[in-house]
């Protein structure tokens, strides 16, 4: 390198490159540097990552978040209904509370296999034979 008296800026000097088949490290420890082989002991006393333990049964495994919420409405739907319909039909005698949920019962089951049963089996029904 060589230093301009009048700037003080660095100019490099031009190397003549002999044009060989490979280029030798200059320093040989330069060269183990960059090949340096994997540490086998690296991993050795290193433990799995622990994974938080999944619980047994989720609701949502098996219902998915829109049926649930049909779900609900459905109940919610059938326990009005079966409560006005108990209380205008026989008022509120003896064994009241039985036969309310004995009707709430019912009612949940009908309204549940007509909108996700048969309503979505006709609907599919429909679709897939009867296209015009």
């Amino acid at each position: 390198m060589q230093i301009s008296s009048r700037k003080n800026t660095f100019r490099r000097k031009k190397l003549n490159r002999v044009s060989l088949p490979f280029r030798k490290p200059a320093r040989p420890e330069f060269a183990r540097i960059a090949m340096k082989q994997p540490n086998p002991n690296r991993y050795k006393n290193r433990r799995p990552a622990e994974t938080p333990a999944k619980p047994a049964f989720t609701w949502q495994s098996i219902i998915s978040p829109r049926r649930q919420r049909t779900l609900i409405i459905i109940f919610l739907a059938s326990f009005v209904f079966t409560l006005i319909l108990e209380l205008y039909t026989f008022g509120f005698p003896d064994g009241f509370f039985v036969r309310w949920f004995s009707a709430i019962l019912a009612m949940f089951l009908f309204l549940t296999v007509t909108v996700m049963g048969i309503i979505p089996l006709v609907r599919y029904v429909t679709n897939r034979w009867l296209n015009f």
